[in-house]
């Protein structure tokens, strides 16, 4: 049986197998919101284009799971999800991934991601750093908190964004990262989500790596 980790991962077997997000995709490709999905191979048809055995029992799963949760929510207090973002600076360039999922497919934004259950923040910036860019780093200081309700179109989340240096690895797209890359500090494309704002607080603060 799958199980899930509220709120963001089901896993079976103790191995993470869907995001909530995915199942959410898989739930759009059921409903025929979403034409196809070419990333889930172990969910869908070969082509992408239904759901498969195993990526309906899933979904069922998750569909069940999802509202037993909501149930026992609804009840206890609603809180902002946490989150974590990093800033990497080099020679006046900095390290954006561009996304590879929705919210903001496409975009580029700070490496970061949600915090585990029994995870630091300071461990989590750490991991997701590792994941989504292959780079291995050590915090410098903490940016700041932003906790805007409307900076995450999925849910109410806060980010607790650090500055880090690069202390091994080789820059690389991993996870939800598409691409991965160093980009001029004076020239940076459309930021996602609220990132914008994290770097001009960085830049304000005179803290660079």
């Amino acid at each position: 049986m799958y199980t899930p980790e509220p709120v963001i991962r089901l896993k079976k077997n103790n191995q993470v197998v869907l995001s909530a997000e995915d199942a959410e995709r898989l739930l759009a490709l059921k409903e025929g919101n979403i034409s196809k999905i070419e990333d889930l191979n172990s969910f869908t048809t070969p082509d992408g284009s239904s759901l498969n055995q195993e990526g309906k029992e899933i979904l069922k799963e998750y569909i069940e799971k999802s509202l037993y949760f909501q149930d026992l929510f609804s009840a206890a207090y609603r809180n902002p999800t946490p989150t974590v973002d990093g800033i990497i600076e080099i020679s006046g360039k900095i390290v954006l991934i561009q996304r590879k999922k929705e919210p903001f497919k496409g975009c580029y934004a700070l490496p970061g991601g949600f915090v585990e259950y029994g995870e630091t923040v300071e461990d989590a910036v750490i991991r997701e750093v590792k994941e989504e860019t292959g780079l291995e780093t050590e915090i410098i200081s903490l940016v700041g908190i932003f906790s805007d309700p409307e900076r995450d179109p999925r849910r109410h989340t806060l980010s607790v964004a650090y500055s880090l240096r690069i202390v091994g690895g080789t820059l690389c797209s991993g996870d939800d990262a598409a691409f991965a890359d160093y980009f001029p500090l004076e020239n940076l494309p459309p930021l996602a989500f609220d990132h914008k704002e994290i770097i001009e607080k960085w830049k304000k603060s005179g803290k660079t790596c």
